[in-house]
């Protein structure tokens, strides 16, 4: 076997999402270019597959995620996203066969056209998976609209929809027709896979007939849901109960766009990916694939050894062969031997030495999302592995139908192809020797199904063989062979093997039954579909050997065992006479298991396979390692000369050399593997894939995960070890440097801070280290230049491709960067980085991992992906370290005696990155106040000043859009951090980058493969949620409430989003505290959704788009009102239906945070006085408030303060630095009543120090009872305040500045050129923040906190401010203005609208600096 990524352009550098063989030997892919392209397979010289494009088929309007030829090749189906599904004929034979370049410039016309196009899939129906009947008159296609449409074709250029299947409640992503044409098998991530048969007639013998005769089209309309398979078992019932159950399959959460099954050729077995096997409920969750019986859907008879990877896809071979029962008498030699060997008692009999006991092998592959693995039907233990030929998830498989090649398709943008040599998987298997129903089958598909000359003329290779051989006088040998042909009959089995198409038998036409004693009977051959002659399925002849399986997990008990080969009427086929009722026996395997050592109980260091039948002596049989003789193992000279006695065809086979090309276009990454496979990372030149040896071991531990003291090297388990009772990864096919050391080191090792573990995690760590090693040091092997090395792998077919991708190197620091990230990440983050590399994505690696995320007043916020600049399970780890090394020197006894409090919302990963943080702490010995539930920001500073913590952690990203995270921190105060604590915290992350071990605490365990746990169970770790939230609403009540709660029940209804957020429960109990009426809820927007699907910004500031559900809810109930919060509930934002002319009114914040500071201020005063008035002082006592307001929100509230006499105080922007004001005016003796800016963020001060959304709506709906009751309006009410105070005219907006970066030239070039007038009026001062500038000033500084570099003028103008600002958490440069002016609202309109005007086309110029304006709904 030889297997290599062809490194060309498949698909434009875009990901190719399937592959498909045509029986003429042709290769068609799809992928997210829109393209399908067609290519030619040879093999070369040197044994490997080549290719040579042929054509290019531009129809699609979306991705194509699926391409699949019919049966007879005469149709191609290709689906797409948006529902797209397409039919393609073969075009002009004539205009097909010029011969074409590889890629070249003059690419001739499609050998195929476009035929029909199917509709009946949605626009948001994103169809995933495609297949054919097996006699090509039907198709199926699975969407994402959780159904799967059947279509009649027949082979016409139209197609009709001939039924629709919607029992799937969720994605459905594969989709499998029944060879025997008799089940349709759809897959879906809804954890379900369900089974659909036809529909038994309701009565006469000639409706029955005609049913199995019928084409597929016609019958499609009867198939109905007959089995859902769902769940299993886990272990025995005790005590009479039931046991308990596990889920078969994984959920959506796969990363993954496909999960695809399949059917063996002849019907009898079907493979399911994606499943999820826990042997009890204590044991590890592995990933499978569930091998079912055909008929036998109650369990499946067995599962695929644990792969660390979810499976993704499994295809056949559509070839039959010879059985190899040399080999399988080898295997029962070595079976009793294992358990001899101290195995499990339940292991040495729980297996039988062939799991399927048919009188033929079938060979089959699985895909996970790294690896493919190989397995034939005399093993439940690996043929081969290819691993590491991809840097991204697999996504499809396809055989070539004489069973030579087997394509690989990749999100990596690169396809790969495994050659076999002939007889390499085994001897096919002649036609005299089939069994008679498959003989029958081949007959019926002869006549029924002939390859259309057009299909086979559409081949330019197949055209140009034809001619060559026909002027040579011989004939054209087909491409298809499912079987070799007798020697005297060639032809009678080519036809029909042409006729099979990819799927070598087509079934459906003849069977077995079995008779009155239970002996197969041969049926009537199938004639026409006028003859109606009764056709059913016919059973496997076969026998248990030894009598019975033992029962375990994926077997069939023995006495169902015999049920099963006896002719049983339990099997669900229609009925043909009540007196003879004739059932078809299971077409299929008998029952088996496959041991997994991770689930025994004691040790054992080989797979238990059990012999049937009487037991031999025991004999020890030693395999020769691959690569040559080896030493003698202390093992191998206890078992003495037994160890060569094995019998003829049972020993080993003789090593060999698998040699395969380089794997992608650049070197494989210098860290452990990505593929969960062993793996030994190769330098950087030409490389060599060659089997890796294994050491032999003295003992090995039994339990997946730990290694015993004894162990001298990693050994995997025995359900990771080959056929030949040789470790599976000796046969893996792994990249390694020519001449370097094949041995992996002694002794487990470990990578970052991931956990040694035994089996294959323990030997890819173990390779990864030993590559990283030989990296550090000089090669010991010449290296082939890279010019010579690329210019040999991307020759194919002898030609010098164009439009061939050629690799070139990343620049040295770069590539150190990213060998490091490889290094440390041990998550699927790997797989981004992996990939950029492949693709020498040099803009996007910079930016990845050319810098750190910023850690800095607002702690983190950045896009999540993997990366030291984004948001990820490592960049959280190495900040909540750095913190807790920062809060041990500052706040020891803080620290140690309250601990951390933690919280986070509703977004992607928030609750991962929450653990990883408390799992920080718990290393250190840190206490942790860990939120069990969604909360909203506040809780967390509430938690903080309650509790008495050290600090506190809110995982949010605010309002930013969903492919954004944040980690907010508190310091020991309840408020937000200020410079120089962040700074110092930054500084000790620096210093804290080496990732520290950590507990298993929940999704904590998800970056470090760790199992999960409840974070509750952790001694240091409690829930605050209860406490916090009793106490901050017993506060909100008795210190924010001014009216009764009889008058707040009559206040009008507001309708309510939470823009998908966390808000919705928490505002609800803070109404029922004010006794409010419960807000009418835009349901679509109240529950917690991290993909915002209804909003393009999670913002209320942004636009009427956020307000749009809310506004029809409030209109659908008849209220006036609507509130919204952000998602994380720490802001708020009102509007009003105008009454007379229905339109609505969105409040600023400026305007909320006036009404709201005036409100509080009133009600405070006269509270104050009725209290004094009771203690008969007759007085309010004397007392100094306070309220304050950020540099760039309205002067309003200082206008409102100097009328009613009370402090006021600006900060600059941010409730960090309002918040640390509000305490130092405390400190000072003053009575903080209220803060807000602009940014519709309000701070209660007798409540909190931050901003609190929640606090706000409830005191703003008290504010709108009052309102109305005095039978006012909130805009009636607005403009009396602003009569009252004045009539200030605010502005804002900004500028989108991406990257960030751009803002800086605009403020460069306003500080060499600051401006004398703007919009044709004077400015009187400047205060620059970014020099410590305020002409202002008497003494000309700034008196707010300013550093150098800062990115904010302020220009004070006659009537006006002007503020230019760069946002610290968004690519945004905003601005915001206000002018007031003594002549009335008119003149202050004016002059806002001028200074507006100005600020683009004067102060910031968007055009020149690269800054585009924002896109407002």
């Amino acid at each position: 076997m030889r297997a290599k990524t062809l490194q060309i352009v498949w698909h434009a550098k875009e990901p190719v999402y399937s592959v498909d063989f045509h029986p003429n030997g042709q290769l068609v892919t799809g992928g997210a270019d829109k393209e399908i392209k067609v290519w030619e397979v040879e093999r070369g010289e040197d044994g490997y597959a080549n290719v040579r494009h042929v054509c290019s088929l531009a129809a699609h309007l979306s991705t194509v995620n699926c391409v699949r030829f019919s049966p007879t090749g005469s149709q191609l189906a290709s689906s797409g996203d948006g529902g797209e599904v397409l039919l393609w004929e073969p075009a002009d034979p004539a205009a097909a066969a010029a011969q074409r370049g590889n890629l070249a410039e003059d690419e001739g016309e499609a050998s195929w056209r476009r035929a029909a196009a199917l509709k009946g899939h949605g626009r948001e129906g994103d169809v995933m998976d495609l297949c054919w009947a097996p006699d090509g008159s039907a198709l199926a296609t699975a969407s994402i609209d959780s159904e799967v449409m059947l279509w009649a074709t027949d082979g016409r250029r139209a197609a009709k929809q001939a039924g629709r299947l919607v029992n799937h409640k969720h994605f459905v992503q594969g989709v499998a027709w029944d060879p025997a044409q008799q089940y349709v098998v759809t897959q879906s991530a809804d954890r379900t896979c369900r089974v659909y048969a036809l529909k038994p007639p309701a009565s006469g013998r000639k409706s029955k007939v005609s049913q199995y005769l019928l084409p597929a089209g016609e019958t499609a309309k009867d198939l109905y849901c007959a089995h859902t398979l769902s769940k299993r078992p886990m272990g025995a019932a005790e005590g009479g109960a039931k046991p308990a159950t596990h889920p078969l399959f994984a959920d959506e959460r796969v990363n993954t766009f496909f999960r695809r099954p399949a059917w063996s050729p002849d019907g009898s077995l079907l493979v399911l990916p994606a499943g999820l096997y826990k042997p009890s409920a204590e044991g590890k969750e592995l990933n499978t694939a569930y091998v079912y019986a055909r008929g036998k859907w109650a369990a499946p008879i067995m599962h695929l050894p644990g792969h660390p990877k979810p499976i993704v896809v499994a295809r056949f071979c559509p070839v039959l062969f010879e059985r190899d029962d040399g080999k399988a008498a080898g295997q029962q030699e070595q079976q009793p031997e294992a358990a001899c060997d101290g195995g499990s008692e339940e292991g040495s009999t729980a297996s039988a030495a062939h799991p399927f006991d048919l009188p033929y092998k079938m060979v089959f592959a699985v895909a996970t999302l790294d690896s493919v693995v190989l397995y034939d039907t005399q093993s439940p233990l690996p043929l081969a592995v290819l691993g590491h030929l991809h840097y991204d998830s697999i996504t499809d498989l396809a055989w070539s139908s004489d069973g030579q090649y087997l394509a690989i398709s990749s999100r990596d943008c690169y396809c790969s192809i495994a050659a076999f040599d002939a007889a390499e998987l085994g001897t096919p298997l002649t036609a005299d020797r089939l069994p008679a129903h498959i003989s029958k089958r081949l007959e019926a598909a002869q006549r029924r199904a002939e390859l259309p000359k057009a299909a086979a003329a559409a081949t330019p290779a197949v055209a140009k063989a034809a001619a060559a051989q026909a002027a040579a006088g011989t004939a054209v040998k087909p491409a298809a062979t499912p079987v070799a042909a007798k020697p005297t009959d060639s032809a009678a089995v080519a036809a029909p093997a042409a006729a099979s198409g990819a799927a070598v038998l087509v079934p459906g036409s003849a069977a077995q039954v079995a008779g009155a004693d239970g002996q197969p009977v041969a049926a009537a051959q199938p004639g026409s579909v006028a003859g109606r002659k009764r056709i059913q399925p016919e059973p496997v002849a076969a026998t248990v050997s030894g009598g019975a399986a033992a029962p375990a997990f994926g077997a069939i008990a023995a006495a169902e065992a015999a049920q099963a080969a006896a002719p049983a009427g339990e099997q669900h086929q229609p009925v043909a006479k009540k007196p003879k009722r004739i059932t078809p026996e299971v077409v299929g395997p008998l029952p088996a298991v496959v041991v997994d050592s991770r689930q025994c109980s004691e040790p054992s260091s080989r797979s238990e396979l059990p012999a049937a039948g009487p037991t031999k002596p025991p004999r020890r049989i030693v395999p020769e390692p691959i690569g040559g003789p080896a030493a003698p193992t202390a093992t191998a000279a206890a078992a003495g000369s037994s160890a060569a006695a094995a019998p003829s065809g049972g020993a080993p086979k003789q090593p060999r050399r698998i040699i395969a090309e380089p794997v992608g276009p650049m070197p494989a990454p210098a860290s452990a593997a990505k593929s969960s496979l062993p793996a030994e990372s190769a330098a950087s030149g030409k490389r060599r894939i060659t089997p890796t040896p294994l050491h032999t071991a003295e003992a090995v531990s039994q339990q997946f995960g730990c290694a015993t003291a004894q162990e001298q090297a990693a050994q995997p388990a025995p359900s990771e070890l080959s056929r030949d009772c040789v470790p599976a990864s000796g046969r893996r096919i792994t990249p390694i440097p020519v001449g370097a050391a094949q041995t992996l080191p002694q002794g487990e090792e470990r990578t970052a801070t991931a956990v040694a573990r035994g089996g294959i995690a323990a030997l890819a760590a173990a390779a990864g280290k030993q590559a990283a090693q030989q990296r550090s040091q000089p090669a010991s092997a010449p290296q082939t230049s890279k010019k010579s090395s690329r210019n040999s792998s991307s020759r194919l077919s002898g030609r010098t491709h164009r439009r061939c991708y050629t690799p070139k190197a990343l620049p040295a620091d770069l590539q150190v960067l990213a060998d490091q990230w490889l290094q440390l990440d041990s998550s699927d983050g790997r797989e981004e980085i992996a990939a950029l590399v492949a693709k020498e994505d040099v803009t996007e690696l910079q930016d990845r991992l050319g810098q750190r995320l910023q850690f800095g007043t607002a702690g983190l916020r950045g896009l999540m992906g993997a990366g030291s600049n984004r948001m990820n399970h490592i960049t959280v780890q190495q900040t909540t370290q750095g913190l807790l090394r920062y809060l041990q020197q500052h706040e020891p006894q803080r620290l140690a005696e309250g601990g951390v409090a933690i919280g986070y919302d509703g977004r992607h990963r928030s609750r991962e990155f929450a653990h990883i943080a408390a799992a920080c702490c718990a290393a250190q010995g840190v206490r942790v106040r860990l939120f069990s539930q969604l909360v909203p920001t506040p809780f967390v500073p509430a938690a903080v000043e309650q509790l008495g913590c050290a600090a506190g952690i809110m995982v949010t990203a605010s309002h930013n859009p969903a492919a954004y995270n944040g980690y907010k921190v508190y310091w020991s105060n309840a408020c937000q951090i200020i410079p120089p604590v962040d700074a110092g915290i930054a500084a000790a992350i620096e210093q804290e980058l080496a990732l520290w071990a950590l507990p298993p605490l929940g999704g904590a365990s998800a970056g470090q493969g760790l199992p999960a746990e409840d974070p509750y169970q952790h001694p240091l770790v409690d829930d605050p949620l209860e406490q916090v939230a009793d106490q901050y609403y017993r506060r909100l009540a008795a210190r924010l409430r001014f009216r009764g709660m009889r008058d707040n029940a009559a206040a009008p209804r507001v309708a309510y989003t939470a823009l998908h957020g966390v808000g919705t429960p928490w505002l609800l109990r803070a109404f029922q505290a004010f006794g409010l009426p419960p807000p009418v809820l835009a349901e679509a927007q109240c529950s917690p959704d991290p993909d915002f699907s209804t909003v393009s910004f999670p913002n209320p500031e942004e636009g009427k788009g956020a307000w749009l559900l809310a506004f029809a809810a409030a209109e659908a109930a008849g209220a006036t009102l609507a509130f919204a919060n952000d998602p994380d509930a720490d802001r708020f934002a009102v509007a009003e239906r105008d009454a007379g002319t229905g339109q609505w009114r969105t409040f600023s914040g400026n305007e909320i945070g006036a009404m709201l500071a005036e409100w509080v201020l009133r009600n405070h005063r006269e509270l104050q006085l009725v209290e004094s008035m009771g203690l008969g002082l007759g007085q309010a006592p004397q007392e100094r408030l306070a309220v304050l307001s950020s540099t760039v929100s309205s002067r309003m509230l200082a206008a409102i303060a100097h009328k009613e006499g009370i402090h006021w105080a600006e900060t600059l922007t941010g409730f960090k630095w309002l918040g640390n004001e509000a305490l130092k005016l405390e400190k000072q003796g003053c009575t903080v009543l209220f803060a807000f800016e602009e940014a519709i963020g309000f701070m209660m001060g007798q409540l909190e120090h931050d901003k609190d959304g929640i606090s706000a709506a409830a005191v703003f709906a008290e504010l709108a009872a009052d309102v109305y009751a005095r039978g006012s309006t909130l805009a009636t009410h607005w403009q009396r305040l602003r009569q009252q105070y004045g009539t200030f005219e605010f502005r804002s907006g900004y500028f989108v500045a991406t990257p960030p970066s751009k803002s800086v030239a605009v403020f460069e070039r306003l500080r060499s050129a600051p401006p004398a007038c703007i919009g044709g009026h004077a400015v009187r001062a400047v205060r620059d923040l970014g020099t410590g500038v305020d002409t202002s000033q008497p003494d000309g500084q700034a008196v707010l906190p300013w550093q150098p570099g800062d990115l904010m003028i302020t220009y004070y103008l006659e009537d006006a401010v002007l503020t230019l600002r760069a946002s610290g958490t968004e690519p945004k440069l905003k601005y915001y203005l206000e002018a007031c002016c003594e002549a009335g609202e008119a003149a202050s309109q004016q002059l806002a609208s001028q200074l507006e005007a100005a600020v683009a086309s004067e102060l910031v110029q968007p055009e020149q600096h690269g800054l585009a304006r924002p896109q407002v709904e």
